[in-house]
């Protein structure tokens, strides 16, 4: 049996950045394993039988991180599109631009005076929040908590936003400038919406965003087996078993999976930290595409709906972002939508009904016609057990126990799930952590 020096485990955007790394400075005792057939992970793209182009979510490409935008240009040969957001909020029967707070003047007047009442009878302290729900109420009043910011996190975590903590969470929020809001109520026209690191933002001309991962790992090819799902791992012997019968030596181990699935296979069993990971919570995700045989003349990037009554939390368009998502790249005749459904870890979803019930929603809403019922080329629909890692009160105590244990055994545990840190879940977090842990092996 050969060993290498370093074992990755995932080749999802983590596991990619830190092949990235290894695979640049010419590190060769290396190699990167992936229980599905192809990379990406959550960021993976798929083209279906109608030549619909597909992501496992409404992914947009941005960061502050120099490293991964030089790895950008490489990978894609610089081929991408150059967007600016343009996102809306679809609440009382009306379109809202994002952020919500930022552009309250959009809503009905009575609603409007309500939000601001509440943003102005804030105090310093009510700022004092124990929980995630006490704190959107503290800082956007009890009108906008109630309308936008509770109803949509619930959709989003599907988890009590009371038994979530504040900390780092926030920083994905728009913050409140009272005095700007104000003024944005004497012109009905102003949209306030730059807030934000993807407020610009790019996107592949061909393949969707898994084609990001697809060309990196081109390059180091001979490193990467698919198909290899790890069952066991023996951390005294740095072991690795695989369902399909292989056996693997290390000397350093990167996870990219979750957390609580390494701690699960891990021998000897080690029933305190089994019981730790159990307290980290977690919710899944369906992916619906509608692939419409349609010219839709809609501008907008992606759209939030808080209100109970759809079943989706987030809506993007997906022909918009590139043409090539669509059949031959015709968007005259052409165009695609991609729904986005949060599911607790618990529990069976119905998908014929769920597909049901998003159509008609999106005819409620306007996206789309009756009349498109019969224009709809193609349904994608795509089950992803893990979606967002949740902060939960006792999340960071919860991580550093185990994080503690794992670093005994040279293991170093990163990515969405892999840390399962929500804060640095976007792509370019990720692919970060594994670049910076493989850029430690080969430093030391």
């Amino acid at each position: 049996m050969d060993k290498d020096k370093t074992v990755i485990l995932g080749a999802g955007p983590c596991g990619i950045g830190a092949a990235w790394y290894l695979y640049k400075k010419g590190y060769s005792n290396w190699a990167i394993y992936e229980r599905n057939p192809y990379v990406g992970g959550l960021s993976a793209s798929f083209r279906d039988e109608k030549d619909f182009t597909w992501d496992i979510g409404g992914h947009v490409l941005f960061s502050h991180h120099k490293e991964f935008g030089e790895f950008l240009d490489e990978a894609l040969d610089k081929k991408y599109l150059l967007h600016k957001r343009d996102s809306w909020i679809r609440i009382f029967d009306s379109w809202i631009p994002y952020p919500f707070q930022n552009n309250i003047h959009y809503l009905p007047k009575e609603k409007f005076e309500l939000c601001l009442r509440g943003l102005s009878k804030r105090s310093r302290k009510d700022l004092k929040a124990k929980n995630f729900k006490q704190w959107l109420t503290a800082n956007f009043g009890r009108s906008i908590a109630r309308y936008f910011m509770i109803p949509l996190n619930k959709k989003m975590w599907s988890y009590p936003l009371e038994k979530m903590s504040t900390e780092r969470i926030a920083e994905r929020i728009s913050p409140i400038n009272l005095e700007e809001i104000k003024k944005n109520a004497s012109n009905r026209d102003k949209i306030s919406n730059n807030w934000g690191p993807n407020s610009n933002f790019i996107y592949p001309v061909y393949g969707g965003v898994g084609e990001v991962f697809r060309r990196a790992a081109a390059r180091f090819k001979d490193k990467l087996k698919l198909g290899y799902q790890a069952c066991k791992i023996d951390l005294d012997s740095k072991k690795i078993f695989f369902k399909n019968g292989a056996e693997k030596k290390y000397d350093i181990l990167i996870n990219t999976s979750s957390i609580r699935n390494l701690v699960n296979m891990s021998y000897p069993k080690n029933r305190q930290l089994i019981k730790l990971a159990e307290r980290l919570k977690y919710n899944g995700i369906i992916i619906i595409g509608i692939g419409l045989r349609r010219k839709r003349e809609d501008r907008r990037s992606w759209m939030y709906f808080p209100e109970q009554k759809y079943p989706f939390f987030r809506v993007t368009n997906l022909s918009n972002y590139s043409a090539h998502n669509v059949p031959n790249g015709d968007v005259q005749r052409c165009s695609s939508l991609l729904i986005e459904i949060i599911f607790p870890k618990r529990g069976t979803v119905n998908k014929k009904s769920l597909i049901r019930e998003t159509i008609n929603g999106l005819i409620d809403t306007g996206l789309l016609l009756e009349s498109d019922r019969e224009l709809i080329e193609s349904i994608f629909c795509f089950e992803a057990e893990y979606a967002y890692p949740i902060p939960t009160l006792d999340r960071d105590r919860t991580l550093d126990k185990i994080d503690g244990f794992l670093k005994r055994y040279n293991v170093f545990s990163r990515g969405r799930f892999g840390s399962f840190r929500y804060e640095r879940g976007n792509m370019d977090d990720c692919f970060m952590q594994g670049y910076a842990v493989a850029k430690q092996i080969v430093d030391q």
